[in-house]
């Protein structure tokens, strides 16, 4: 090393190779058939899976496939244009076909008169950093649903309690049972890790705040109940026997109760997203 500061060329080779970001050099060229690649670091020829001697003199494009975010290219190709670095992502295909996300930090390299002569770009695979963020926006739409569907069924059941409720006191407690019967039913379905429950559980779970001088009987076959929809099950039960006309069939009395049961002795239904079968 010098006094000027200047660094041995061998000694920023050795650092670039050490990185583990993939690094590549390439011609100032963007129109087709794009810059070509001069340089490419261990860390990139890992990340691809191209030999070297597959990488130089080809344009970094060929790493581009069908899924490849073609207005992400086109981003990163008016930020050169205007001879500014550029921060993206897109999806980038491997030798073997197998595809990963890709972030890039692509700056100038200038000439003293300003000219651009190369472009250094610095590669990171975040496909697990991807990946855990689109899971994490769907469970936020995941909660959304669900809070959406939990404040649908408590306005059901305010509206059915204001319907029958001759006075404030016998509404309060009309409206604080029949809440609770939802927290029973949450439970029973929560409480399986499979999410499956007995059917005649859930019934009596939501049931029960209607059951006024054992109004209500029940009467079946022993069904499980399986919450394969999203959601669907607890609020499908608690919306049946407060919005639904009365069933045919399920032996309940006196409040509107679940419909749609197959015919033929089968002991097959589906309410609301239940699929239920005999145990």
């Amino acid at each position: 090393m010098s006094g000027s500061g200047d660094i041995d060329p061998r000694l920023l080779k050795a650092a670039v190779e050490a990185t583990g970001a993939a690094i590549l050099i390439t011609t100032a060229e963007l129109d087709e058939p794009g810059p070509r690649i001069e340089y490419a670091n261990s860390a990139f020829v890992r990340l691809t899976g191209y030999h070297l001697t597959e990488i130089i003199g080809r344009s970094p494009r060929f790493l581009q496939g069908p899924r490849t975010e073609r207005a992400e290219l086109d981003r990163a190709r008016a930020s050169l244009e205007a001879g500014d670095a550029f921060q993206g992502e897109t999806l980038n295909y491997r030798k073997d076909g197998s595809t990963y996300m890709v972030e890039w930090l692509i700056t100038p390299v200038r000439e003293a008169d300003g000219r651009v002569t190369h472009w250094v770009s610095a590669q990171r695979d975040v496909t697990d950093r991807r990946a855990f963020e689109d899971r994490q926006a769907m469970m936020v739409r995941e909660l959304h649903h669900r809070v959406k569907n939990t404040l649908a069924t408590v306005q059901a059941v305010l509206n059915a309690t204001m319907r029958s409720a001759v006075s404030l006191p016998e509404f309060g407690r009309a409206f604080t049972g029949r809440i609770a019967s939802l927290a029973r039913t949450h439970a029973l379905i929560t409480e399986d890790q499979a999410q499956v429950a007995s059917f005649e559980g859930l019934l009596r779970a939501e049931l029960d705040p209607y059951n006024e001088n054992d109004r209500i009987t029940l009467r079946g076959p022993d069904l499980r109940a399986s919450f394969r929809t999203r959601g669907a099950g607890r609020h499908g039960v608690a919306r049946a026997h407060h919005q639904r006309p009365p069933s045919r069939g399920l032996g309940a009395s006196g409040r509107p109760g679940l419909s749609d049961v197959d015919g033929g002795g089968s002991h097959r239904c589906r309410v609301a997203g239940l699929n239920l079968e005999r145990a």
